[in-house]
């Protein structure tokens, strides 16, 4: 990060539009058949019956992992 370079609001509406659409997009998946809730108590879709469905949670889990580590990085 540089001093000197500030974001501007158009940029940072882009990547919190970006970031509303990608968030939206993985929630619904659920609801438009990939996976199911149905399976276990925890909030996260665990059936993995289908290809799809699968790819969708280790999409997921793998996602939280990488978000975990960075922010770890980031605290130490």
């Amino acid at each position: 990060m540089q001093l000197a370079r500030k974001l501007r609001f158009r940029h940072a509406a882009i990547i919190m539009i970006g970031g509303w659409l990608f968030s939206l997009v993985v929630a619904f998946m659920p609801i438009w058949g990939v996976s199911s809730y149905k399976k276990v108590s925890m909030c996260l879709p665990m059936d993995v019956e289908t290809a799809p469905a699968q790819g969708y949670v280790i999409f997921i889990l793998m996602l939280n992992v990488i978000a975990f580590i960075i922010i770890c990085t980031c605290y130490i």
